[in-house]
């Protein structure tokens, strides 16, 4: 039942809030999530390789390209 009305909460708390207190528990340490590495989308085949590898602990984050300048 705590979940139900952990959901409750969420729905009914103004998101300014949310952000304030998630943004604390990351600051804590509190919650979290690992990240594994990052690639852009033209790294796509790459990344798709990597995600079908066991053992990994963590998300995948695309990234923008980055321009020659």
């Amino acid at each position: 039942m705590r979940a139900f009305f952990n959901l409750n909460w969420i729905r009914d708390t103004p998101r300014e809030r949310l952000e304030r207190i998630y943004a604390e528990l990351v600051e804590q340490g509190v919650i979290g999530a690992a990240v594994e590495p990052t690639y852009t989308l033209g790294q796509l085949r790459a990344a798709l390789a990597h995600a079908q590898q066991t053992g990994r602990h963590g998300k995948f984050l695309f990234t923008p390209a980055r321009s020659a300048s």
